[in-house]
């Protein structure tokens, strides 16, 4: 959901049976350009928030079926989230949705997205607020936390330290739900 120009497909999704990649049509025709449809990777133009999408997926068991809401929920407000969940819970239960989450520290940063015209919206305490809106939290990673390796050992340490406090630990976070 809201795959932009990622190419997770082509890195990890070629055993899936199907992929779709949801986005807006002035994304899915530039993703158009630069990449090519398939019976088995295919393009979907449409809102997130346009629930007719949710029609492509009727031959599918709910269970088979991960949803990534990768950089794109933060710019809803939190009864769009509600919205959206909801329908996917109605539509699809016990399908896994893979959530990414802004604490919400990091409202600070926000002051650069919106001069940039993309404001972020929705925030969130820590994975609990996905509990309330109806979601099963099955497992949680702080980015911090997750590929340590990608960090420099100096900030490793640092990182280490710092998650260890709910402040910093649920700045970012990874959240893997059912619906």
């Amino acid at each position: 959901m809201g795959a932009g120009l990622s190419t997770r497909f082509h890195r990890i999704g070629k055993n899936a049976d199907r992929w779709l990649d949801l986005d807006l049509p002035v994304v899915t025709e530039l993703r158009s350009q630069l990449d090519t449809q398939t019976q088995q990777h295919q393009f979907v133009s449409a809102s997130v928030m346009d629930f007719d999408w949710m029609d492509t997926l009727t031959d599918v068991a709910p269970e088979n079926i991960l949803f990534i809401a990768e950089g794109l929920l933060a710019y809803f407000e939190v009864n769009e989230v509600q919205q959206l969940i909801s329908a996917m819970r109605s539509r699809f239960p016990g399908a896994t949705l893979d959530v990414e989450i802004l604490g919400n520290y990091t409202k600070i940063s926000n002051k650069n997205f919106t001069k940039i015209g993309a404001p972020l919206k929705w925030f969130v305490k820590d994975e609990q607020d996905l509990t309330a809106m109806g979601l099963q939290v099955v497992n949680v990673g702080s980015l911090y936390q997750l590929y340590p390796e990608r960090w420099p050992w100096q900030w490793q340490i640092l990182l280490k330290f710092l998650t260890q406090f709910s402040y910093f630990r649920n700045g970012y976070l990874i959240v893997e739900t059912k619906l």
